[in-house]
């Protein structure tokens, strides 16, 4: 008798760990388990198995949680259900449980969720001697249990707080109250893209009985085109001595069908005769048919388009529907892909402005080289030589060529009314060649270069005094772009 007394007390703790939502690995695929307000995160249908092996060969006993669960989101609502069995040592717990959840829209990213479970539970404890069998009630012991919960999701941000065992029930084993004790939940959970292939998905969950035993579960996972997971993990509290550790996790999924398989080690002296704890999580998604169609339709839609020139915009967008042209320019063409149509750009093979004809603007440095070469360029009188004060104007100009290779300088050279109207349109081209020919010395190609003269006929001042007909001898400079 004493024997069997020792026995007993022996399994009271194990019995404390069956009271509460079993300890999970994958609780981040299993939030509903333990928080009644993520039943309807989701829109699609979710079917989801739930295995779990604890301290395997530790005892000839089953240690673990075996569960399936059903969910599904209609809109602002969720709907759940779930079945399981929870096998700690000689003691079962089976049972299920309904669950609804609520959706509040907070803005078009972020959301409350509010959620409640109720189920009865079977208790039972196995190998009941015949002298200690008076002792238990172990037949029907059918349990309420109920559960509340909420959360808050923005983007691929989950925080979540819930409580089981509300109804505090009685397991129904003795006479005296064996109370099913609330447990108090905090879930954050975050998906974060590296990578457009790559998903970083950290995870943290805390778990508070109310006679004061915690837990924290840690895990880390690293998600590669959705297909491969591979994830660590670690499962402590604040006490020492307890059988917790590190866990692998890795997952791999099949279009619906996700899969998880971790394994934990522990770090105390239950490592010494048993190979740890096993954890197997399959879930099916059955995609939402309104999802299903919206993207049906989608597609349809795309097919439907009809892109002629085989430019990237449809014929219904396009333009100009029978010539390759640039999604920028609405599908018309435009060498430098600068939204400005060849027919309408100046500088068709230079990256322009819409306000300056499609040729770039030039900045207030580069126009500040073009005047000061104007201004103080001189030529020696009644020659065609440039002055030697002027080299470093010119050679200016020179330079700003060498470093935009599309420019394009166009010479123009004038002259005052003094002398003949050929002796002046030979004079005023003869100029214009000097400095072409300075800058051809600078090493820039010939085309780039456009000499233009004019002679005695486009004066800006009347040539009345010796002032004004200095101001009239002169070479522009005029930029534009190939």
């Amino acid at each position: 008798m004493i024997k069997k007394l020792f026995i007993i007390l022996a399994s009271l703790p194990l019995l404390s760990i069956g009271q509460q939502t079993s300890l999970l690995s994958h609780y981040y695929e299993n939030t509903t388990l333990f928080n009644p307000s993520l039943t309807g995160l989701n829109q699609n249908t979710s079917i989801t198995l739930n295995a779990r092996q604890q301290w395997y060969k530790f005892t000839d006993s089953n240690i673990g949680k075996s569960s399936l669960s059903f969910n599904k989101g209609f809109g602002d609502d969720g709907f759940g259900a779930q079945i399981f069995t929870d096998n700690s040592g000689n003691i079962t717990n089976s049972g299920f449980s309904l669950s609804y959840s609520r959706r509040v829209v907070i803005d078009e990213e972020s959301f409350l969720f509010y959620g409640l479970s109720g189920g009865y539970q079977n208790n039972n404890i196995n190998e009941i001697s015949s002298v200690d069998i008076g002792m238990f009630n172990n037949k029907f012991n059918w349990t309420p249990n109920a559960s509340f919960g909420a959360s808050f999701t923005r983007k691929s941000l989950i925080i979540g707080l819930s409580v089981d065992g509300l109804l505090e029930s009685d397991l129904g084993f003795t006479t005296q109250e064996n109370i099913l004790e609330k447990h108090y939940y905090g879930f954050v959970a975050y998906d974060h893209s590296l990578t457009p292939t790559v998903k970083l998905s950290p995870s943290v969950l805390y778990k508070q009985a109310e006679s004061g035993a915690s837990q924290f579960d840690m895990n880390v996972n690293i998600g590669f085109k959705d297909v491969l997971r591979f994830g660590l993990g670690y499962k402590g509290n604040f006490s020492e001595n307890e059988n917790f550790g590190p866990l692998v996790t890795i997952g791999l999924n099949f279009s619906n069908i996700k899969s998880l398989i971790s394994q934990e080690f522990t770090t105390s002296e239950v490592s010494s005769y048993s190979v740890g704890t096993t954890e197997l999580t399959l879930k099916y998604e059955v995609k939402n048919n309104d999802e299903v169609k919206e993207v049906k339709k989608e597609e349809e839609g795309k097919d439907e388009k009809v892109d002629s020139d085989g430019d990237g915009v449809s014929d219904d967008e396009d333009e100009c529907p029978n010539l390759f042209g640039s999604v920028a320019a609405s599908g018309c063409p435009d060498i430098d892909n600068d939204g400005i149509r060849d027919s309408q750009d100046l500088c068709p093979n230079t990256i322009g402005e819409l306000l300056n004809n499609g040729c770039p603007i030039l900045s207030e440095k580069d126009s500040a080289i073009l005047q000061k070469a104007m201004t103080n360029l001189e030529f020696d009188k009644n020659s065609t030589k440039i002055s030697s004060s002027s080299y470093s104007y010119v050679s200016n100009i020179g330079k700003l060529l060498l470093g935009n290779k599309n420019m394009v300088l166009i010479i123009s050279g004038h002259t005052d009314s003094d002398a003949s109207v050929e002796y002046n349109y030979n004079l005023s081209a003869k100029r214009a060649q000097s400095v072409r020919n300075y800058l051809l010395n600078m090493g820039i190609s010939k085309s780039r270069l456009i000499m233009d003269f004019y002679g005695e006929s486009k004066p800006l001042y009347p040539n009345d005094n010796d002032s004004n007909m200095q101001k009239n001898r002169r070479v522009e400079f005029n930029i534009s772009f190939i």
